[in-house]
């Protein structure tokens, strides 16, 4: 797979980026005109908060952001300083979201070896409901999440092991929950290594290891940091203070501090579904689920297992903390965008090198060539999937 010198099609880009700048303007000026915005004033009170009193909490408050743990955003608070308003962390996010599409063309031109289906795949993620729900309310830690997840797979392609240990901790330091996300991506990694040979599995599988041990280090530091946090809340120096700015509110406080809060809160979601008001919840939920399981085609059939273990923690999120998480029209695809594009991916790589897969036999009954098959499916579905979306959050929702 060692393919990263390997050339574009400069036509086939040319349209990916212009498609891709299409739809930067368009998320870029939907956001400005969005009249919701009470959690881009949240994290926008958060940096001007860093900014003026960054003393207390002992400087611990630095990281957080948004009722959210979110060491990655300091990143961007000198452009924040520079520029004082909340447009800033809007058009950034847009800009990071949407860029994604171009790192998919990449990345997918040189791990897949076919820029057809690069193409597909950046047009399948601009067109994504979740990448339309992610931009289209507020600015969020988790916006950033799937540039992070899908570099670091890249990375580990083409294993350059440098450039994969900085990106995953770029992606462990977007936000607290990030530790699940890396935590399925390293297992998930794990998996694929087992369809190498030799010395190369071994060489994949060390690269894994070393994800899954970052992941345990950075749920370590998240903890000893909601610990800090609470105590510093607990003397007095927050009193006062805007409740936003507690990061004990945040979902970090329950993982990390509360975990029987979960569990409580899976069996009163599941619980919920029997009440008959609850079964427009179930129809949303499913065909979010549904949308989401096809985002790239019908590739995931190539390996589900792999898929089921990428995508575990969106849905864990939809039954232990929100059945919103499978509602596309807010943040919480962020968990998932990352994880359904590297199912696809591997679930191609896989079809060239498993002949006799499920979808090897559909083509062949179709009497289509295999390649052929998936890239006209990741054209067609992808959009259909958007279409069936829009239906339901038209007529539905």
């Amino acid at each position: 797979m060692n393919s990263q010198n390997a050339r574009l099609d400069r036509r086939l880009l040319f349209i990916a980026i212009i498609i891709t700048l299409a739809s930067l303007t368009y998320h870029i000026n939907a956001n400005i005109t969005n009249k919701s915005g009470s959690d881009t004033a949240a994290y926008n009170e958060s940096f001007y908060f860093n900014q003026h009193y960054p003393n207390i909490a002992y400087g611990l408050q630095q990281i957080v952001f948004g009722n959210h743990i979110a060491p990655d955003l300091l990143l961007i608070s000198p452009l924040y300083w520079l520029f004082q308003t909340p447009l800033v962390l809007l058009i950034l996010q847009s800009v990071v979201v949407c860029g994604t599409a171009l790192l998919i063309f990449i990345c997918t031109a040189r791990l897949a070896k076919d820029q057809r289906l690069a193409l597909a795949f950046c047009i399948a993620f601009l067109v994504s409901p979740g990448v339309y729900g992610l931009l289209i309310l507020d600015f969020h830690a988790e916006a950033f999440i799937p540039f992070f997840y899908i570099l670091t797979f890249y990375f580990y392609a083409i294993k350059n092991r440098l450039a994969f240990l900085v990106s995953t901790a770029l992606l462990l330091g977007t936000m607290e929950s990030s530790v699940f996300i890396a935590l399925s991506l390293g297992i998930g990694l794990l998996l694929f290594a087992r369809t190498y040979k030799g010395n190369e599995a071994k060489d994949r599988s060390q690269y894994a290891y070393y994800l899954i041990a970052m992941t345990l280090a950075a749920a370590v530091i998240y903890y000893t940091a909601t610990v800090g946090l609470v105590y510093a809340y607990n003397t007095g120096l927050y009193a006062g203070l805007p409740g936003n700015l507690y990061v004990t509110h945040g979902l970090q406080n329950t993982i990390f501090l509360q975990p029987s809060g979960l569990l409580q809160r899976s069996y009163n979601n599941l619980y919920s579904l029997f009440y008959p008001a609850s079964r427009i919840t179930l129809l949303i939920v499913l065909i979010g689920i549904i949308v989401t399981l096809f985002a790239y085609g019908i590739l995931i059939l190539s390996d589900p297992l792999i898929t089921l273990v990428l995508l575990m923690p969106w849905l864990l999120g939809i039954v232990i903390v929100l059945f919103h998480f499978a509602y596309l029209w807010n943040q919480y695809s962020g968990f998932e965008l990352g994880g359904t594009y590297v199912a696809a991916l591997i679930g191609y790589i896989l079809l060239n090198n498993r002949r006799k897969n499920l979808l090897g036999k559909i083509a062949r009954r179709m009497g289509i060539e295999v390649k052929s098959f998936v890239v006209y499916t990741s054209f067609l579905i992808p959009v259909l999937m958007f279409v069936i979306w829009f239906f339901c959050n038209t007529y539905i929702y």
